[in-house]
Formats: structure tokens, sequence, C-alpha cells
């Protein structure tokens, strides 16, 4: 006799792998209840979109996946503006501020987080000035928020000239602002492309009059009236009127504290941890199902991961030899 279906489907993170895993269940032939939190206030969208066309176009429009009606014809409780703040494995609820949520299965899919510039380097606001010193875009309200300042003639500072802030900078440049794109690394992209194509990058961004500072360390920020105060540790300093970090991004995990044995390195269940009663199957970048859900589901958020650059095929493999201990078919 096969084991009852679980009452409760939780899945924390209403992004396209949360809306992903939620469509899977459902088409797997998952019939209890299904509960899918975000923190932010809007339904999934693509994020693609934000660093390039969305932000040099005051009209343009998120593209969001699903509207309402699909969620509801799915049967799924939407929970959006929500924000986890804890989880309690062994009593099997995710904790959202004053409320707890239990479940029978748990997907955690709360992807990444823009991270920060050191928060040991000199930063200080001025009087009065609530805007944030540094800029990031990670969300929609980040694109919305910067869209607003990236103005013809604007002074911007775009600090990592990764895939984000390459794309930053030259959306900003279209716009005929200044830029100046600052990289600790003496070549653009080297570790993700390697110093020839890094170096064709390097020249593309001067072509087209974005001044790259390369093998240069931002050392302190500060709010000058209206402006912002940039320090580099080569003594130069830099006015603009934006900084934006686009220097990569980190796990979304700090909410789940100690309730599971993360990997230190890789934002994943180590393979040797237990985690949680029944954890099956782990993903990088903040993507975990713990309780016995489907093979499909699983699948469904591995591609979706990798189309977004996780990738960790170690982690996947671990998520594999935790599926078949606790049951489960299939690969990813």
């Amino acid at each position: 006799m096969s084991a009852p279906m679980p009452l409760r489907l939780v899945i924390v993170g209403c992004s396209l792998a949360g809306l992903r895993a939620a469509q899977a269940a459902r088409r797997e032939g998952f019939e209890g209840s299904v509960v899918l939190v975000g923190r932010e206030e809007h339904l999934p969208y693509d994020r693609p979109p934000l660093s390039k066309g969305f932000l040099v176009d005051d009209h343009a429009e998120a593209t969001f996946f699903v509207g309402a009606d699909d969620l509801a014809a799915l049967d799924v409780d939407v929970r959006l503006g929500v924000s986890a703040t804890g989880l309690d494995a062994a009593a099997k609820s995710v904790i959202t501020g004053q409320k707890r949520t239990g479940y029978d299965k748990l997907i955690i899919a709360t992807g990444g987080d823009a991270r920060l510039l050191a928060p040991g380097q000199l930063w200080t606001s001025g009087s009065g000035d609530d805007r944030p010193l540094v800029e990031v875009l990670r969300t929609l309200d980040d694109a919305r928020s910067l869209r607003d300042r990236v103005r013809p003639s604007a002074r911007i500072v775009v600090v990592g000239a990764g895939f984000i802030g390459s794309e930053i900078a030259s959306s900003a440049r279209s716009l005929s602002a200044s830029v100046v794109l600052v990289e600790a690394a003496n070549v653009p992209l080297v570790r993700a492309l390697g110093p020839v194509v890094g170096d064709a990058v390097s020249r593309l961004h001067e072509r087209f009059g974005t001044e790259l500072l390369a093998g240069v360390q931002v050392e302190g920020i500060a709010a000058v009236g209206d402006e912002r105060r940039v320090t580099l540790s080569s003594g130069q300093v830099l006015d603009a009127d934006v900084v934006v970090a686009g220097i990569g991004a980190v796990p979304a995990t700090g909410w789940i504290g100690s309730a599971l044995d993360l990997h230190p390195l890789m934002a994943v269940c180590s393979a040797t941890s237990t985690c949680a009663p029944r954890i099956r199957t782990c993903m990088p970048a903040a993507m975990w199902s713990i309780g016995p859900t489907s093979s499909s589901a699983k699948r469904c958020a591995s591609r979706t991961a990798r189309r977004q650059r996780v990738w960790c095929p170690r982690a996947l493999r671990t998520s594999e030899i935790h599926t078949r201990a606790y049951g489960g078919t299939g690969s990813p």
C-alpha cells in the first residue's frame, strides 16, 4: 500500500523556481494544500530584463510568468509580502514574524540576495538623506528605484564589472549618463569568461564611453549633500549622483538559522548531514526540498536553477542520493 499524500506543501520563495515547483506538484497529482510564500509584493516575474530594457524605458513593465487567476486555478494559497523569519524543522513549521505555518512537505526556494559591499568600510550618511548610499539591482522594486535615478547627464558609479554591473553600466550609457565602472580584478569577468574575452569586454566598455577603473577597490563611500563620494584604494575620489553595487549574490538563507546544517561554501546541505527529518533534495543557491516531493517538481526546479546561472553538479548529485535514500524516484 502506498503512503498517503501529505496534506500541506509549503514553498518558501515566490520567484520562478518556487512557481515551477508549485505547478509541478499539481501536475504530478498532489491534491493537498499548496502554500507559496514570497517576501516581495509581486507575483513571479522575469528578472533578466531588469538590468537591460526595463532600466532604460520609463514605460516598460515587468513580465509576469502567471497572474493571480492562474494560481487560483491551481488552488495555490499565495502569500505575498510575507517574509520567512525562521524554520522550526522539529515542529515542521515555517515562521513568518509572529505566525507559524505547518507543513508536511517543504521546499525552500528563496534564491539569493544582492551581495553588499563590506560593512567594515567607511560608510557614512548625510543628515536628512534617507536614500541608501549604495543601490543594488536584484528585485523589481530595486529596478524601479534605480530607473528613477539613472537619467541623462547623471553621474553613475557602478561597483563590480561582472554581468549585472556591466549591464547596468551599458544601460546607463545608452541614456547618456556619465558612467565609471570600478572593478577589483585587473580584467572584468576574468573568472567567468577568461582573460581574452574579459579584455574584449573592457574594450567594449571604453568604446561606448564607460570609464573602466580595473584593479582598484572601494575603500569608502560618504554622502555629501545629495551626492555620493567614493574613495578608491588608488586614492582617487569619485563624485556621483548614484552608486550601484553589482558584485554578485549570496544565498538568502539567513532566516533558516541553525535549523539546517548548511555547507559553508555552496549553501546547500552537506552530503553527510541529516539537515532535518526526511530531507531528500538540496539545491545550490538555497533551494531544498524537505519531505517526499515529486520527482517532477525536483526536476523542474533543477532546470530553473540552471537557466538562472545557478549550477552545482555536486549539489545536484547529493540531491539524488537523498532522493533515493527516502524512496524518491527520477533524476534531475
